[in-house]
């Protein structure tokens, strides 16, 4: 019998499947396949990108910041012209072509996307320029330690201040602490945090928060936030999936993702479309 890959070639080759027809195929067309190529022959021919180490012989430290020069890298030869700026379309070629995870992909896929599809156009037009610049690096708190996914079920609050027209994120108990968000360990400043909405003792939903979490200038977590990498993690070790803890932290009023909710000063709830969706 012969030696296992040699029958798996051979299998392959006497398929008779077009392989360059396929390839067109699963990207959507040729205008689109040769885009993303163009991606990863543009990342594969600059050394600083493609000096790949064995992730699996380096600290967990090292791998990672040796990541963040790769990204370094990329975001100069976008400004230059030579590939795409990443995006939330095409960061995920971009991963293919550095052959890891990428560093920043919870930010272009998560928080990028969600600023988009809940926040109003003065808020798109207000935060937009600094999220693509990477001066605001975002991330999706979400999950929390005592209910996953389960998004009906997050206990993180949003208490309403009508006196000072402020939010009050808190975390009442330890089950409420946001777990597993990537980006969050070591990497965002912003996140877009998921909270119960509470006015008046009476409970909204929930329902999403554009929130600064570290300072611009220190990177140190701000006052009443506690944030920490959960370190590394089997299949993408260098990823830096983080937890946040809230101690009464206050937003302002506009803080509130307001494509399809608003809360007035008055704390007037006002919902746009179906609130079932």
């Amino acid at each position: 019998m012969k030696p296992f890959q040699d029958q798996l070639r051979n299998e392959v080759t006497s398929s008779g499947i077009d392989y360059a027809e396929l390839g067109t195929f699963v990207w959507g067309g040729q205008k689109e396949q040769d885009y993303h190529k163009s991606i990863v022959e543009g990342v594969n021919a600059d050394p600083v990108i493609t000096y790949r180490p064995s992730y699996g012989e380096l600290y967990r430290e090292e791998g990672f910041f040796n990541n963040l020069k790769r990204v370094q890298r990329i975001n100069e030869l976008a400004k230059q012209g030579k590939i795409p700026a990443v995006d939330t379309y095409n960061y995920g070629t971009f991963a293919i072509a550095i052959g890891v995870l990428y560093p920043t992909s919870v930010h272009h896929g998560m928080f990028e996307s969600i600023v988009k599809v809940l926040g109003s156009e003065e808020q798109i037009e207000k935060y937009w320029e600094d999220i693509r610049a990477y001066k605001i690096l975002g991330c999706y708190a979400q999950t929390e330690m005592g209910t996953g996914s389960n998004v009906q079920g997050l206990e993180t609050q949003a208490v309403y201040n009508e006196a000072t027209e402020e939010f009050v994120i808190h975390s009442p108990t330890v089950k409420a602490a946001k777990f597993w968000p990537g980006d969050l360990g070591k990497l965002a400043n912003h996140a877009v945090v998921f909270a119960k909405l509470i006015i008046k003792g009476e409970s909204y939903g929930i329902h999403a928060f554009f929130m600064q979490i570290r300072d611009f200038d220190t990177h140190t977590p701000l006052k009443g936030i506690e944030i920490g990498d959960i370190g590394p993690k089997y299949g993408y070790p260098l990823k830096d999936n983080g937890y946040m803890i809230f101690n009464k932290v206050r937003i302002p009023r506009s803080a509130i993702l307001s494509k399809y909710v608003n809360v007035t000063k008055d704390g007037i709830i006002d919902i746009k479309g179906d609130p079932r969706i």
